[in-house]
C-alpha cells in the first residue's frame, strides 16, 4: 500500500488515504470510503523533481502520492510508464553516449560530407553564374572600402596583361583577367569566374621581374582551373548553414556568404596544387621560376621594394597572414628554385 492524499473532485479538501493494486483496478482506502477505479479510467502524471505523482481519475477525484519504492511498484502493476523521452533522460549514460554519436557524425559531415556536397554542387554551377558571383564580390569588395583604386603606371599594368595574355595555357583553359588594386599587403588571389586581383604592393615588391609576377599570376591560374574560390565559398557556406540550422539563425549566414568571400583559406593540398600548375606553367613557357622564389623569400623576410611606401604592408608581421594556408614557405623557394633550373629547356604546352 501507498500513502497519499485524495481529493474527490467535489471539493477541494485533501483527504489522507492509501492506494494499492485491487482486482484490475486502484484501490481508494480514505476513512470508511472504499472506491475502485478500473485501470482504463486512470491518467497518470508521473512525478517530475519534487513534484508529487498523480492520478486522475476519470469520473472526478484525484489523487496525489508520496515518491516511494512501494510508489514505483504499484505504478507498474497499475502499468504505467512514462513516455520514452523521459524514460531515455533518466539514463545518463545513454544521454553521454548519444552525445558522443551526435559529434562523431557532425565530424564525419565536416571531413568528408560537406566536402563531397560542394563538390558535387561546384561541378554543376555554369561558369557564367561563377563569373557573374566574382564580378558581384569584386564590386561589394570596391564598395565597402577593402579595395581601393590602383595607382600603379597604366603602362606597367599593360605591359603586366600583355605578358600574361602571352601566356601558353592547357586548351580549354577557364578564360581568366587581372585586375589591380591597393590592398595594403603585397597579395594576389583569384575570385570565383576567372577574376585575379593583384596588389599594387606586389608589383612593388617583384622589382620589375615579371617571371616572377607571371609564377604568381600561374598559381592563381591553378585555382581559377580547379575553381578553388567557388568550392571554398560552397563549402563555408554549407558549413555556415549547417552550424545556422543547428544554432538556429541562417539569415546572417546566408547574407554574409558573398561579402566575405576574401576571408575564405583554400586547404594546404589546394595551394599546392596551385603551386604544381604554376611550375608546369612556366616550364611550358621556358619562364625561369627563380624569380617567384627570390619573391617569397622578400614576403617570408618582409623585404620592401623600391617603394617603400608601396611595399608597406610587406613587414614580418603582416606576411605570415599571407602565406598562413600555403604550404611551408621554405619548402615552397625549394620548390621554385628546383623548377627554375628546368624552365629554360620546356616548350610543350603544359599538361
Amino acid at each position: 500500500m501507498v500513502a497519499g492524499r485524495y481529493f474527490d473532485g467535489q471539493s477541494s479538501r485533501a483527504r489522507p488515504a492509501l492506494f494499492s493494486l485491487g482486482n484490475g483496478s486502484l484501490r481508494i482506502e480514505c476513512d470508511e470510503l472504499v472506491r475502485e477505479v478500473a485501470l482504463a479510467d486512470l491518467e497518470f502524471a508521473l512525478s517530475r523533481g519534487r513534484a508529487p505523482t498523480r492520478i486522475a481519475l476519470r469520473g472526478g477525484g484525484l489523487c496525489e502520492l508520496a515518491d516511494t519504492p512501494e510508489l514505483h511498484s504499484l505504478l507498474r502493476a497499475l502499468g504505467a510508464r512514462r513516455p520514452a523521452l523521459e524514460r531515455f533522460e533518466s539514463h545518463r549514460n545513454a544521454i553521454v553516449g548519444v552525445l558522443i554519436v551526435f559529434l562523431a557524425l557532425m565530424a564525419v559531415i565536416w571531413r568528408w560530407g560537406i566536402p563531397l556536397a560542394a563538390d558535387g554542387i561546384v561541378d554543376r554551377v555554369p561558369l557564367a553564374w561563377e563569373s557573374r558571383l566574382g564580378e558581384t564580390a569584386l564590386g561589394q569588395l570596391d564598395e565597402g572600402g577593402i579595395f581601393r583604386s590602383s595607382t600603379l603606371a597604366d603602362a606597367r599594368q599593360a605591359q603586366i596583361r600583355a605578358a600574361f595574355a602571352r601566356l601558353r595555357r592547357p586548351e580549354g583553359s577557364t578564360p581568366a583577367h587581372i585586375v589591380f588594386r591597393r590592398l595594403g599587403v603585397p597579395n594576389a588571389f583569384a575570385l570565383p569566374g576567372g577574376t585575379i586581383v593583384m596588389a599594387d604592393e606586389l608589383v612593388v615588391l617583384a622589382q620589375d621581374d615579371d617571371s616572377a609576377l607571371m609564377t604568381v599570376l600561374g598559381h592563381e591560374l591553378g585555382h581559377v582551373q580547379a575553381r578553388d574560390g567557388l568550392r571554398a565559398l560552397v563549402r563555408a557556406t554549407l558549413f555556415s548553414t549547417l552550424a545556422a540550422w543547428y544554432l538556429g539563425d541562417i539569415s546572417s549566414f546566408v547574407a554574409s556568404a558573398g561579402a566575405g568571400i576574401t576571408s575564405l583559406s583554400y586547404s594546404r593540398a589546394a595551394e599546392s596544387a596551385a603551386d604544381g600548375y604554376a611550375l608546369q606553367l612556366m616550364r611550358a613557357n621556358a619562364i625561369s621560376t627563380r624569380g617567384a622564389a627570390l619573391l617569397f623569400q622578400r614576403l617570408a623576410g618582409g623585404a620592401t621594394g623600391r617603394d617603400g611606401d608601396a611595399a608597406k604592408g610587406a613587414s614580418a608581421s603582416t606576411i605570415p597572414e599571407y602565406l598562413s594556408t600555403h604550404p611551408d614557405i621554405q619548402e615552397r623557394i625549394r620548390r621554385f628554385e628546383r623548377g627554375a633550373d628546368d624552365a629554360g629547356a620546356a616548350r610543350a604546352a603544359p599538361p
